[in-house]
């Protein structure tokens, strides 16, 4: 833990404070709201330091163990010999020997240098080992969960994610997630979390859930390292409390801000910079790219289904030979059918030699540079003393998807398969009906009795004109209550159990399909799209008996379903399942006119807050450039 006396002097008067306000023995003590959440902010800290003080000294005793076994004075539980090792730190590779101890590495031995005790021994020869891939910026709910996430793409390499906590906290609160992250720890050791401090949608109670004591809660905690994504640059700009607050305590934690800084510049990007933004996985082209790395912040490309932007942005960062020690590399939510096809991070490590990245400055990018830009480096992120033993056996620096993966110095995965065929979905599935109750949320609302409930009133009504799979236009239709004008479809949004039904007009979605219900929504509600006022109510009474999912509706039957049976976001279904059954919906919605890259996605985003320029949300349609509602 890091500046532990600095935070305990911190913490000391503020404690006897916070006690005193507890324990009422200060009569008519008045003070202002926002004074009091800081005093509590350093009380949970001191609260944090004094729990975690046990685990100081345990860390402490493990690392002289190490020392030990370094020294030869103790035997190594596993020494791979005859290796070559990729040194990311300084951009070498070396024949060396590698001794493990406890799942952490002990001693990085070069060829020829006498070597250290071991109880085993394990041949490396023909191997390059290279450090465990990290995945910066995961969204484990694309329809996979962790589990299904997990279980994929640890044979490709990637041993560490840093992830989002959205649909896990919005339906189960502080402590259904952080049930969550300690289960699966025990499965995937290396699953970090990044809390979110506001949500994705207009929501109708979103200050009580992401009110500052929850978001504190969370960042208070060992596996919660940053705070995810603030999509809503514009209210840190204007200083909104309750989010300074959340900001405040995350730094005074020493862990990281991520930012969303889509279509920002200039002095506003200074602007959030100077309030503790630290990076951005936004940049869409080598100029945004550049802003972002001079002003001192680290930077996060993408090559996802939604913004493919890698090989572009990379090949003139290579061109222009700027430094690329604060560039990471991120799938960022990328849908299954597009993993499936391009691969994990191990498919980024490709895009990027195409672009002409060197293998070690690539291999960087995924390992040391987000290890750092994290504060985990003394965990993971290379083969290095001390660190953890999670290791890569490549067969050269071509090949990126691995032979082997090793986790704490256990093989985990061999030949593109694991070797423990245990905690899969069905873990996912028990851990929700448990303990995470995410699975009856969804109740029938008695709003869908009348079809007319589905229809805009007559009058102006909003037009969301789709632009692409991410990007609306906004206009309006004089709306008479008759037919509706060609390609144009009635867009509804309603909440699990009724308590909203927000009604727009949506052109250029998909001109044939009668009937369409999607709960994997950024509002977590349920999005209704179709012709027929018939089928999307058939489709959206199927959606609710299933508790979650993807139904297209047409004539008299269901044409597709796909149930998401956890939180209506995720399936129980492994990645690969997910990715097959994906492939059948893109058709049906191409044959009825779906044109763009990424169906999932844009149902993901068309009731978010934040991508340009119109959506619909739990509280009306909104002019996102605006912050307006406007219906």
């Amino acid at each position: 833990m890091r500046n532990v006396e600095s935070k305990l002097k911190r913490c000391k008067s503020c404690f006897y404070i916070k006690t005193l306000f507890e324990t009422n023995t200060i009569l008519e003590v008045q003070i202002a709201s926002s004074i009091y959440s800081r005093v509590l902010m350093l009380y949970n800290e001191f609260k944090q330091i004094m729990e975690g003080s046990e685990e100081l000294s345990l860390a402490i005793e493990e690392r002289v163990h190490l020392s030990r076994v370094a020294q030869g004075l103790e035997k190594a539980d596993l020494v791979l010999k005859e290796g070559l090792v990729a040194n990311v730190h300084t951009g070498e590779i070396i024949p060396a020997s590698v001794s493990i101890s406890g799942g952490r590495i002990a001693a990085v031995i070069p060829s020829g240098a006498k070597e250290v005790r071991t109880k085993e021994v394990m041949s490396a020869k023909g191997y390059l080992l290279v450090p465990g891939y990290i995945e910066p910026h995961s969204h484990p709910w694309v329809v996979y969960n962790p589990f299904s996430l997990g279980r994929w793409s640890l044979p490709r390499g990637t041993t560490a994610h840093i992830t989002d906590n959205l649909p896990f906290f919005q339906h189960g609160g502080p402590d259904a997630f952080l049930y969550l992250a300690k289960e699966l720890k025990k499965a995937y050791p290396r699953y970090y979390w990044a809390a979110r401090a506001v949500p994705q949608s207009w929501l109708l109670e979103e200050n009580t859930l992401f009110s500052t004591k929850n978001i504190t809660t969370l960042l208070a905690q060992q596996e919660v390292i940053a705070v995810a994504e603030i999509t809503r640059w514009g209210e840190l700009l204007e200083a909104v409390p309750s989010l300074m607050d959340k900001i405040s305590f995350a730094a005074g934690q020493g862990k990281r801000i991520d930012g969303h800084t889509s279509g920002c510049k200039n002095s506003a990007l200074n602007a959030l910079v100077a309030l503790g933004v630290s990076s951005c996985h936004e940049p869409i082209s080598v100029e945004e790219t550049l802003e972002r790395l001079r002003l001192g912040m680290w930077v996060m490309l993408r090559n996802s289904s939604l913004r493919p932007d890698l090989f572009a942005i990379l090949a003139k960062l290579v061109e222009a030979r700027v430094s690329l020690d604060r560039v990471m590399m991120t799938t960022d939510a990328a849908e299954p059918v597009f993993l499936y096809r391009n691969g994990f991070t191990d498919g980024l490590l490709r895009v990027a030699s195409q672009a002409g990245v060197n293998f070690l400055s690539a291999l960087r990018m995924v390992t040391l540079a987000p290890a750092m830009y994290y504060g985990l480096e003394d965990d993971i992120g290379s083969i290095t003393p001390g660190r953890f033993a999670d290791i890569l056996f490549l067969e050269n620096s071509e090949s990126f998807q691995p032979q082997g993966v090793m986790v704490e110095g256990k093989l985990e995965a061999w030949d593109n398969s694991l070797l423990n065929s245990g905690n899969g979905p069905a873990k996912m599935k028990n851990i929700s009906e448990e303990n995470l109750h995410l699975s009856s949320t969804f109740q029938f609302p008695s709003c869908l009795e009348s079809l007319a409930a589905l229809a805009p009133q007559k009058g102006k009504v909003p037009l969301i004109k789709l632009i692409s799979s991410g990007i609306t236009e906004l206009d309006y239709l004089e709306w008479d209550g008759n037919s509706l004008p060609a390609e144009v479809q009635y867009c509804c949004l309603l909440g699990r159990r009724g308590e909203y039904l927000k009604s727009c007009f949506i052109h250029g979605f998909a001109s044939g399909l009668q009937g369409l219900a999607c709960s994997f929504t950024t509002s977590m509600g349920v999005l209704l799209i179709g012709d027929s006022l018939e089928a999307m109510l058939r489709a959206a009474a199927r959606l609710f008996k299933l508790q979650g999912g993807i139904i297209l509706w047409e004539g008299d039957s269901c044409l597709y379903q796909l149930p998401l049976e956890l939180a209506g976001m995720m399936s129980t279904l492994e990645l690969d399942e997910v990715a097959g059954r994906l492939k059948t919906l893109y058709i049906l919605a191409q044959q009825r006119g779906f044109k763009y890259n990424d169906l999932l996605l844009c149902l993901l985003f068309l009731s978010c807050d934040f991508l340009p320029s119109v959506r619909i949300t739990p509280l009306g349609v909104l002019d996102v450039k605006k912050r307006k509602i406007i219906s």
